[in-house]
């Protein structure tokens, strides 16, 4: 049995000297990735359409043996989305004011988008901190995962109108009269190709989010190593901080769907491909000396 346990030593101490020629105790890894950037969120009466974005990373990684180590560092990327409307619906507003020369009665407002399209976007600043394992697949070749959580920042939120129009109207059913133009009162039409609607979505600045790191690690050098893999960043808590359910889309004066009652959750997600560059800055342990050493322990074991 003790033979047994010394040749399971060896063997496993053979497979990583010819797997790893040299680990560096701490690296800097650099990466660009991108694929789908999104504010996620469902539109009442509105079709959502994804956002794509791109990232910029620069992590620190303390590793504490073969396998296992900690990675902290710092990311900019971009967040977008859109929602479009083409569709009518009617409330009841309860009454027109006398100084607009109508009296205060009730009425009906009809509200009608054609083919109107809001786009959305908002940067986020993370610093990401995730615990590493890596394993090695061939004499160049690692395999490596991060799982971890960030602490990021939004910033720069905004909305704007692209495309559509929309118009709205008050129908006063004692007076049989219906009142258009009445920009004061949110009676008005609006073509996005000829005005642009736009302003700053109010967005809680800080929050939580889980992340997911897989890919391989490809030795060019004894200090340098190229990264290709997937990433994944998820917000579960709702970030959008002016829902106000009580607001319809248009109300006087349009002020988004975010601060409209047409949606209420909305999640970050950013998913895609990652490169990197990494560097060896730490002290190199030379993984066959390690192995032989190990063999020789083994061996006076015996």
């Amino acid at each position: 049995m003790k033979k047994f346990i010394v040749a399971l030593m060896l063997m496993a101490t053979g497979m990583m000297a010819n797997a790893q020629s040299v680990d560096h105790t701490n690296n800097l890894q650099l990466n660009l990735g991108g694929g789908v950037h999104s504010l996620l969120y469902s539109p009442v009466d509105g079709n959502y359409h994804i956002g794509f974005g791109g990232l910029f990373e620069a992590q620190y990684q303390l590793m504490f043996g073969h396998h296992f180590g900690i990675g902290i560092g710092a990311q900019i990327s971009n967040l977008a989305s859109a929602a479009t409307y083409d569709y009518t619906y009617d409330f009841n507003y309860s009454a027109l004011p006398d100084d607009c020369g109508i009296s205060p009665y009730s009425a009906v407002v009809t509200t009608t988008f054609n083919n109107w399209k809001e786009r959305q976007r908002a940067f986020d600043v993370c610093v990401p901190i995730q615990l590493l394992y890596r394993t090695a697949m061939s004499e160049k070749c690692s395999f490596q995962m991060g799982l971890g959580a960030t602490l990021d920042h939004l910033f720069g939120g905004m909305y704007k109108s692209k495309a559509g129009s929309f118009d709205r109207i008050g129908y006063m059913e004692r007076t049989n009269v219906t009142y258009e133009d009445l920009p004061n009162h949110g009676l008005y039409a609006l073509d996005a190709e000829n005005e642009t609607v736009e302003g700053d979505l109010n967005l809680k600045p800080f929050h939580v989010g889980i992340l997911l790191d897989l890919g391989f690690d490809i030795n060019l050098s004894e200090r340098t190593g190229l990264y290709l893999g997937l990433y994944g960043n998820y917000g579960p808590a709702n970030v959008n901080n002016d829902v106000d359910q009580n607001q319809c889309l248009i109300a006087n004066v349009y002020n988004g769907t975010f601060a409209s009652d047409r949606v209420s959750n909305v999640n970050p997600l950013e998913a895609g491909i990652k490169i990197g560059l990494r560097f060896g800055m730490g002290k190199g342990v030379d993984a066959k000396a390690a192995a032989a050493a190990e063999a020789a322990l083994a061996a006076e074991a015996e």
